[in-house]
């Protein structure tokens, strides 16, 4: 969670700022004022009460926007989980000379302590399929939600999930509180990759690796080839005479982009020789199940 985003507000906000924004979504999402989007409006409220906390402590903030949420755990500064928005809510308005009815939030204190007692709604995992070109190079893909007896609390049909270069299978990619069911407390989406598979073209790990097919004959002879790289580049690639069908050709940092130190892998060509019609006497051991590392 941004505190800025949620508040609405700039990181050079005032103090000032602070309050009138939290006073405008307090009141604008408060549970009572909201009793057809009950669930949306707590949620919302919660966030909203757990940012202004933050904001409003100089020395909070400053550790925000310095470190983050991580700094404010750290420092042992972090904002408490069970925050009681209605304690935050009432403060401000005694404090700041607001006025507010007598029994403004009773209703909402009493669905609040119903909701701490709730289940949460298990998470619902989807696949993420992508292609190498699409781990490559990152991307965009907007999933469609399929609502089922499910309800997305935040009334939208379909998600953009920003793909980063060099993710790999089995990475999560997790949307908090985005859906839930009818008295439980809200659920997460997650969505997982599952790369697809590509002719000729596999990874293994940060390396990727290309299968090339040529018989026996051109084998031994020797032979160029053209290559067009997933980087959309096209590699002039010269086959020497092989004298075992265990020969591959390393290309360094033609691989998978390696998001953490912002280098490539290697792109590891492998040869698939067919031993079709060679005479047993002439043939070679077949090239099968090789790692690479």
């Amino acid at each position: 969670m941004d505190y800025y985003k949620t508040l609405e507000i700039t990181r050079n906000a005032s103090n000032d700022e602070i309050k009138k924004s939290y006073r405008k979504l307090a009141m604008r999402w408060h549970p009572d004022k909201n009793k057809n989007n009950k669930e949306l409006a707590e949620e919302k409220f919660k966030c909203i009460s757990e940012a202004y906390s933050i904001l409003s402590n100089p020395e909070k903030r400053s550790i925000y926007n310095k470190f983050g949420k991580e700094g404010l755990k750290a420092s042992r500064q972090q904002p408490d989980v069970h925050v009681d928005p209605m304690y935050v809510f009432k403060t401000f308005f005694s404090n700041n000379g607001f006025p507010r009815s007598r029994n403004f939030d009773s209703e909402f204190n009493n669905n609040w302590m119903k909701e701490t007692q709730m289940k949460p709604t298990p998470t619902i995992y989807y696949d993420l399929n992508c292609n190498l070109h699409d781990l490559y190079y990152g991307c965009k893909k907007t999933i469609k939600l399929e609502k089922n007896n499910l309800q997305n609390i935040l009334n939208k049909n379909e998600i953009e999930i920003d793909i980063k270069k060099g993710w790999k299978s089995g990475t999560k990619i997790t949307f908090e509180n985005m859906q839930s069911k009818p008295k439980m407390k809200p659920g997460d989406i997650c969505f997982i990759v599952k790369e697809i598979k590509m002719a000729n073209w596999q990874r293994n790990n940060n390396d990727l690796i290309y299968t090339y097919n040529l018989d026996f004959k051109t084998a031994a002879e020797g032979c160029s080839f053209k290559l067009i790289h997933i980087n959309g580049k096209t590699y002039d690639i010269i086959v020497f005479p092989m004298v075992s069908s265990k020969e591959y050709k390393l290309m360094e940092n033609l691989g998978m982009p390696i998001k953490e130190t912002g280098t490539f892998g290697n792109l590891i060509i492998d040869f698939d020789i067919s031993l079709k019609g060679i005479g047993k006497e002439s043939r070679a051991p077949p090239s099968i199940n090789r790692s690479f590392s």
